[in-house]
């Protein structure tokens, strides 16, 4: 399914939105939700944005937690032995 499952302001960064969707993917948008970007291309139904630190989030994965200190340029796994991983 491609339908949308969670949108999420980015409260340090005026204009910049988070969106999941089922179906595979987190975007975000730097300009009001006008255009998006797709910054990970795995499923990202659950995800968070951390409140005290900019461009910061983090992904639940089929594989386990990602997270990204770029504002999802870019992604490192957490650790492998976090409980209740799917894969």
């Amino acid at each position: 399914s491609g339908d949308y499952f969670s949108i999420i302001a980015d409260n340090l960064t005026p204009g910049r939105f988070y969106l999941s969707r089922l179906g595979g993917g987190l975007y975000r948008s730097d300009d009001s939700a006008k255009t998006w970007k797709q910054v990970f291309k795995e499923r990202a139904g659950l995800f968070s944005l951390d409140e005290a630190v900019k461009n910061r989030l983090a992904v639940a994965a089929d594989d386990g937690v990602m997270i990204s200190t770029n504002a999802g340029e870019t992604w490192k796994a957490l650790d492998k032995k976090l409980p209740y991983r799917v894969g």
